[in-house]
């Protein structure tokens, strides 16, 4: 019923790390079309970002011919980020899809912890247990030695009853040592699946940072080339302006010389006041004259300084480019390691899960042999049983012919059959307590491959070593168990 159990709980086990496996794969798959999502929306950014960098230099072409122009642009440069809005948005959604997978990734974490802590008390149960017939195994083995202590004369029949209780006894202390090993194993299984969560969750987390810096470094990247065109169109402006500069410093001169001629002519004329007239026109004209330079030279500070501030801004945004493109780097080997990491601990989660399977085929094997040996352990009691009851037909016999004096050859043989049953009586009984030697380092065993799987747990680059160790091992108590009878049975041939 044991065995069964175990191959019951095995199996449930397997379709478990089958579906978690399952799982693993799904969400790999579900990250890389991601993975693959972000790029082609990355490159139909940059195709937009491009077709909008073209088509603001046709409109900034078209901008330096009419003010007509210029609205248009406007209205095109709105409607284009409208579309941006709305494909921000779009990337503002799936960021929300994968946040919301991340938290479906932690409450699985959650899940699997909680059965770390039903495994956990299932290990206390079966550990309490096996403290129960370690001390039911004492209890007895004391009543046994007392018992044979006090009454060395006491009947087979109760002989053979505490030997089926002690059979039945270690029967169930090794099924209860196999149970905790598959446990254990279970255990640091578990362990590793949480290690390779927290992992994917890293991974995760490193996606996130990565889609943040590409959306500020795309963002980044518009703003500069915003502030490139701006920057052109400051400088188409001061060309114009400098040629209007240079308009307004020809009327000046012919301003100021004019000025100079209406002064000559004011020199002139000023005896005669019939000219008043032309003077004042001149006059008006030198103030508008001068009005105009005013305004322009106020229009050409104002430009200047707004062209600073614009060079300022386009230097702002040129650092932060930068400082976004090495923290891009900086996730991007990040993003390599944690990758290689991850292929890494799942290398090594198939691994253990192999060597898991493994191990327990072996303590199945391991089981069917202790079970022969019993089996075997029982038919040497029958034989001895049967040995002595030879041993007391021969003593009898012994007994009739010494008192009715039998030859001497038939003496001496007998006496030769008497020591060689007493031999072998002597070679049972030491390989007896050979085998309870063994049984009762079972446990000490089994304690032993539990602190190498609770060191397993904590660090897992040493956990296929303690399971190579556990199973030479069993493989040693294996070797011994066969080579046990066959010693027997040569003891008993010689």
């Amino acid at each position: 019923l044991v065995k069964n159990r175990l191959e019951d709980r095995v199996a449930e086990l397997e379709q478990m790390l089958a579906v978690e496996h399952g799982n693993a794969q799904s969400m790999n798959e579900a990250l890389e079309r991601e993975v693959e999502l972000r790029l082609q929306v990355e490159k139909q950014v940059l195709v937009l970002q491009q077709r909008f960098h073209d088509s603001k230099e046709d409109s900034r072409i078209s901008s330096s011919c009419s003010s007509h122009s210029r609205v248009d642009q406007s209205l095109y440069l709105d409607a284009k980020t409208v579309e941006l809005q709305k494909e921000v948005a779009s990337l503002k959604e799936s960021d929300s899809l994968q946040r919301l997978r991340a938290q479906k990734a932690v409450q699985r974490l959650k899940d699997v912890e909680n059965e770390l802590k039903d495994l956990a008390a299932r290990n206390n149960n079966l550990k309490a247990e096996n403290g129960e017939l370690r001390q039911t195994i004492a209890k007895l083995r004391k009543e046994l030695q007392g018992a044979r202590e006090a009454v060395d004369g006491s009947t087979d029949s109760e002989l053979s009853s505490l030997q089926r209780v002690k059979r039945s006894l270690d029967l169930k202390c090794v099924a209860q040592a196999i149970v905790l090993f598959i446990y254990v194993t279970l255990i640091t299984l578990c362990i590793i699946k949480k290690l390779s969560c927290f992992k994917e969750e890293e991974l995760s987390e490193f996606m996130d940072k990565l889609a943040d810096l590409q959306d500020t470094n795309s963002s980044l990247v518009r703003q500069n080339r915003m502030l490139e065109g701006r920057s052109r169109d400051i400088d188409h402006y001061n060309a114009s302006f400098e040629a209007s500069s240079g308009h307004y410093k020809r009327d000046l001169r012919k301003a100021l010389a004019l000025l100079r001629d209406t002064q000559r002519v004011l020199l002139r004329e000023r005896e005669n006041s019939s000219n008043q007239s032309i003077i004042s026109q001149l006059q008006e004209q030198l103030m508008d004259a001068e009005a105009a330079k005013l305004s322009a030279l106020r229009g050409r500070h104002s430009l200047e300084s707004e062209l600073a501030e614009i060079k300022a801004q386009l230097e702002a945004a040129l650092t932060a480019k930068n400082a976004a493109e090495d923290k891009a780097l900086v996730l991007f080997k990040e993003k390599s390691s944690a990758l290689a990491l991850v292929e890494e601990q799942d290398e090594q989660m198939q691994n253990l899960l192999k060597k898991y399977k493994g191990a327990v085929q072996q303590s199945a094997v391991d089981s069917i042999k202790i079970a022969d040996q019993f089996e075997q352990m029982s038919d040497m009691e029958k034989e001895k049983e049967k040995l002595r009851e030879q041993l007391n037909d021969v003593s009898s016999a012994l007994e009739y012919h010494q008192q009715h004096s039998v030859e001497k050859h038939k003496l001496q043989l007998a006496e030769q059959r008497i020591r060689d049953l007493e031999a072998k009586v002597e070679l049972e009984a030491s390989q007896k307590l050979r085998f309870e030697v063994m049984i009762s380092e079972v446990p000490v065993q089994c304690e032993q491959l539990h602190r190498k799987a609770f060191s397993l747990g904590r660090l897992d680059s040493n956990g296929a070593r303690e399971v190579r160790n556990g199973k030479a091992g069993t493989d040693n108590r294996a070797e011994v168990f066969w080579e046990t009878p066959r010693r027997a049975a040569e003891g008993a041939d010689g």
